[in-house]
């Protein structure tokens, strides 16, 4: 099994952003896509990927005030969660589980 390398990909959206050129294609008529994010993000898979990673794509970034139920009720169920997750995890695989925390963040 490949060791996985979770990349939160906010970071660079966040770092896009802070980008002149990027906010000047973003408000364009018509609008343009903005490439350099994806393309960032390639890179770092691609590199992850040669040396032997699965990647996982992850948006996770800062508390967003109108997800606030919605992140409360993931804390609140994560040990259930956890749990459910460990015994799939034994059902297609041989190994151990990885240790996994099943505390509330």
């Amino acid at each position: 099994m490949e060791p996985v390398a979770a990349v939160d990909v906010s970071i660079y959206v966040c770092k896009a952003l802070a980008l002149t050129e990027t906010m000047n294609a973003l408000f364009m008529v018509p609008p343009i896509p903005v490439l350099s994010v994806a393309s960032d993000v390639m890179h770092i898979v691609s590199k992850l990927r040669e040396n032997g990673f699965e990647v996982l794509l992850v948006f996770d970034g800062d508390q967003y005030p109108p997800k606030a139920n919605t992140n409360l009720k993931r804390y609140r169920n994560r040990p259930q969660e956890v749990e459910k997750l460990l015994k799939l995890y034994k059902t297609i695989s041989r190994s151990s589980p990885p240790a996994l925390s099943t505390d509330v963040i």
